[in-house]
């Protein structure tokens, strides 16, 4: 190397030379895969918002991740049905019940779904629980399975199980407050459905001495105190546990009923203007606060024009006709939707109001859900549909005919100052089913339930058997009015009584031929259901049976309805047992066929 070499590569290797380091690009972690537990809650979340195909993807997603996940299999049942989609859901049902026997979701879809199933037993119940290893949870299960069954001495005898099971050593995992919670409130609801109502209230009160914010102690409480005759308890329960809302108490059925009790009929339906369906209308009509400050006797609304969405099933529409005329009477025009089997009923009896036909959906009955594609909130997918929007967007008030009655019927003196609006019959069919009339006996209606059936619906009805003090009148038809009765309790009945049925009347669908029989009857008795409804708009003599003090509020002093006059109302399994009630009544339709009662069409 020369010396020129050697002075420039001392030079160049004098220093070590720093190596340069590249660039490091932090690279995004991967997103955390949601679990099948995280897709099923947010696809509860898009159906809240009517988004079912991006809700059934999310509950897909979870099936794949984790094929037997019980909540994501109960909650596609559920959305199939609402997309109308029948026989997936009944595939769906199925498979949840394979995975699930003592499902009680499972047991409800089938009923909706119209699928038979076992039926619900004890020795069903407890293989299930010991397949599951005999946990409290398993036991649990059990007895939620029996409660949906209404076999609650069994489902008392579960809850007991699974409460020596959560104490038991060894325990592998010990049971959690919440699950030992739940167990009791399930035992509070088996002594409920056994009438052992102290017993009830003595869980309930227990729980809420824990402090434990789990499960609804409160409600359950409220409740039975409501039912042995205390609302004034009841309502302050409710309001201590914190049911209250900017210092007013959020709707609840229960809230409805216990002010309803205490004569609190203003209050009741100023109540009805904070339930979700009418908030829900406020948002998608852009007028959130128009429902709050309505005032329908406001002279102004002489010049508007308005909708009124009719809620609940038919006997709730039949009911709530008698305000018809005077709503009509507040607005230059006045639209309001119904039942499309009422619609020709209700053009004929209101002839100054619109009606718009809006099919109702509810879940107890799976079927094609058609004209929802505008709504943004599931809580009016039963009532409201996509005509009923449009035409809403043209009005300048939009509101249910619930929100109505804190200005109409806010008190028992409006009631009975309001002039009685009845339903008219088709004269035609009328005279037509009057030939199946026998004028020369007295013609009474029977029903004893709802066709909708539950746990909670069958506090209010009756059965077969509790009108066999009835059959002591003699010189009476009874005439069948009970939709779906089953074979075994028109077999039971016509053993018995003088029973009839009118040949050709669809008891289901066919609301005009129904109003027009029943005119012709002298009296009907029937639980607080569609047929007892629409007989007391049609202004016939009723009979309604009251089997829980939420209906009782209704009573008047002298027994009469504060909705119809022409109607009673008789108390049962509160006071007095169901025969005395029936014993009262037919003591009535004998005074009727002798011709003591002459004024029956005017009862008040």
């Amino acid at each position: 190397m020369t010396s020129v070499a050697k002075r420039i590569s001392g030079k160049l290797f004098a220093k070590p030379v720093k190596a340069v380091k590249a660039e490091v690009i932090p690279q995004p972690k991967p997103a955390p895969v949601p679990t099948a537990k995280e897709l099923t809650k947010r696809a509860k979340e898009l159906q809240k918002s009517w988004k079912l195909r991006e809700a059934l993807a999310n509950v897909d997603q979870a099936l794949l991740l984790a094929p037997g996940h019980q909540e994501a299999l109960q909650f596609r049942g559920t959305l199939l049905m609402d997309l109308g989609e029948i026989e997936l859901a009944r595939k769906s049902a199925a498979e949840l019940i394979r995975a699930y026997p003592i499902d009680p979701l499972a047991i409800r879809q089938h009923r909706a779904l119209g699928m038979p199933f076992e039926a619900p037993s004890r020795e069903r119940a407890l293989a299930a629980s010991i397949a599951a290893g005999a946990t409290a949870t398993a036991f649990k299960n059990a007895a939620s399975y029996l409660y949906e069954a209404e076999l609650f001495a069994e489902c008392l005898e579960f809850c007991n199980l699974a409460l020596v099971a959560a104490v038991r050593p060894p325990l592998k995992q010990p049971v959690s407050k919440r699950t030992i919670i739940s167990i009791e409130m399930q035992k509070g609801l088996a002594y409920e459905g056994l009438h052992q109502t102290e017993r009830a209230i003595a869980v309930y009160e227990s729980i809420l001495s824990t402090g434990e914010p789990y499960g609804s102690p409160a409600s359950g409480l409220a409740r039975c105190l409501l039912e042995i005759g205390q609302p004034e308890k009841a309502e302050a329960i409710l309001r201590t546990a914190g049911f209250k809302k900017d210092g007013e108490p959020p709707f609840t059925p229960l809230m409805l009923d216990v002010l309803q009790a205490r004569g609190k009929i203003l209050e009741s339906y100023q109540l009805y203007r904070r339930k979700p369906v009418t908030v829900a209308l406020g948002s998608l009509f852009g007028r959130p606060t128009v429902i709050s400050d309505l005032d329908i006797n406001d002279a102004s609304n002489l010049a508007k024009t308005a909708l009124l969405l009719s809620e609940g099933g038919p006997g709730d529409e039949f009911r709530l006709s008698t305000t018809y005329a005077d709503l009509a009477n507040h607005f230059s025009e006045l639209t309001i939707t119904c039942d499309p089997r009422v619609e020709s009923l209700m053009v004929r009896s209101f002839p100054a109001i619109t009606f718009l036909p809006s099919a109702r959906y509810r879940r107890e009955i799976a079927q094609k859900i058609e004209n929802r594609d505008l709504i943004s909130d599931a809580t009016l997918f039963q009532t409201l549909s996509d005509q009923a929007i449009h035409l809403g967007k043209t009005k300048d008030v939009v509101c249910s005919v619930l929100d109505t009655l804190a200005d109409i019927r806010p008190s028992a003196e409006a009631f009975a100052n309001a002039k009685n609006s009845n339903l008219v019959p088709d004269p035609v069919k009328r005279a037509q089913w009057r030939q199946q009339v026998d004028p020369s006996r007295l013609n009474v209606g029977i029903a004893w339930r709802s066709m909708l059936q539950s746990v909670a619906r069958n506090r209010h009805y009756l059965s077969a058997g509790d009108l066999m003090p009835l059959a002591s009148v003699p010189n009476v038809h009874f005439w069948l009015l009970q939709p779906k009765a089953t074979d075994e309790e028109l077999a039971f009945l016509k053993a018995r009584l003088s029973l009839r049925i009118a040949e050709g009347l669809d008891l289901v669908d066919d609301f005009e031929g129904q109003a027009a029989f029943i005119s012709n009857l002298d009296a009907v008795v029937s639980p607080f259901a569609t047929t007892g409804e629409l007989a007391s708009a049609l202004g016939v003599p009723t009979f309604l049976v009251s089997t829980t003090r939420s209906t009782l509020w209704r009573r008047t002093e002298s027994g009469g309805d504060i909705w119809h006059r022409n109607t009673r109302i008789k108390e049962a399994k509160t006071t007095q047992p169901v025969a005395a009630a029936m014993s009262d009544i037919a003591s009535d339709l004998a005074a009727l066929r002798d011709g003591k009662v002459t004024a029956l069409r005017s009862w008040s």
